[in-house]
């Protein structure tokens, strides 16, 4: 993206534990419009983001949050993503 602000996907994330949050994104996988999401996990919490783009998956690699070290991607249909990845 060129020209504009870094893709930083922390603002992305939504508390995963907020039972209104839960509830609403049970299944993300059949979510009208959900091309992919990402859940991290804490010692005892957890956060999800959805519909993430290229640069956000390059910055999720490049500035990983201590606090969530374990993470669980469902990527979908984006090549680039695919590509990012497995050659990281």
């Amino acid at each position: 993206m060129a020209g504009s602000a870094p893709q930083v996907a922390d603002h992305l994330f939504q508390d995963f534990d907020d039972k209104n949050i839960f509830d609403g994104i049970k299944d993300p996988t059949i979510q009208d419009g959900c091309a992919n999401f990402v859940v991290e996990f804490g010692h005892d919490r957890a956060r999800i983001a959805r519909n993430l783009e290229l640069e956000h998956f390059e910055n999720l690699f490049r500035d990983r949050n201590p606090d969530f070290p374990i993470r669980w991607m469902c990527v979908g249909p984006l090549p680039s993503v695919y590509d990012f990845i497995f050659g990281h």
